[in-house]
């Protein structure tokens, strides 16, 4: 398999794996999933690069919407660009708070999430996960997020074991800060860094991010994104 073939199907992977990292803010809501009726759209630009391989480029829209019974339903669909290699991905999530959060009070949300990808061909099915998610607001500036979860390749059916801590603060009303670290127990973990700025309350958000993962092979990825709330 081609180099840039392996970074087109663990990008199909990760994305399957695990929700758009920072949707949304949760600094001002105690539910982790939209409200009944409530959606949001999502336009994503990424490059990444491993250390001697040809830099991936992808174009990502996602959409999500709430359907009550504190569930969301998420979709999104990605182009991926890695000099002459193309691919395509899908990914679907459902998402349920078991518990909001409150004073002194950890929040609940349980995920599943399935995955295609497609490369020259037909679409086939990639992966599917199942993670718990934890939130825990600390005043009203802090929250701390925790996930645990579990996926299985269907390709290689291989299963791996994925998991995430990441802590938010709000700098300004409209400005928040997001450090994030994530990974599996199949490689060395991905630390980034986001700013999220809000240009229109409760409408129109700017996200920008920086993530690095080290090793031999050190991969850089950089991604900005536009958000709508409607």
């Amino acid at each position: 398999m081609s180099p840039a073939r392996c970074l087109l199907v663990a990008w199909a992977c990760a994305a399957a794996c695990a929700s758009t990292h920072a949707a949304r803010s949760s600094l001002s809501d105690e539910s982790d999933v939209a409200d009944a009726g409530d959606c949001e759209a999502e336009l994503v630009f990424e490059r990444s690069r491993v250390r001697g391989e040809v830099a991936l480029r992808d174009r990502s829209l996602r959409l999500a919407c709430g359907v009550g019974w504190n569930t969301e339903l998420e979709a999104a669909h990605a182009r991926q660009r890695s000099g002459a290699a193309r691919g395509e991905s899908l990914a679907f999530e459902a998402k349920t708070t078991l518990r909001d959060r409150g004073d002194s009070r950890v929040g609940w949300a349980v995920a599943l999430g399935l995955g295609a990808e497609r490369s020259g061909g037909s679409w086939r099915r990639s992966d599917h996960a199942f993670a718990l998610e934890a939130t825990r607001q600390l005043g009203e500036r802090w929250l701390v997020e925790a996930k645990l979860g579990a996926a299985r390749d269907v390709r290689s059916r291989r299963d791996s074991t994925l998991w995430a801590v990441a802590l938010e603060h709000a700098l300004h009303e409209r400005l928040e800060l997001r450090a994030e670290l994530d990974g599996d127990d199949r490689g060395r973990p991905l630390v980034q860094l986001g700013l999220r700025y809000t240009l229109w309350p409760d409408h129109l958000q700017l996200k920008l991010s920086h993530g690095m993962r080290s090793g031999s092979q050190r991969e850089r990825i950089t991604s900005v994104g536009l958000q709508v709330e409607f």
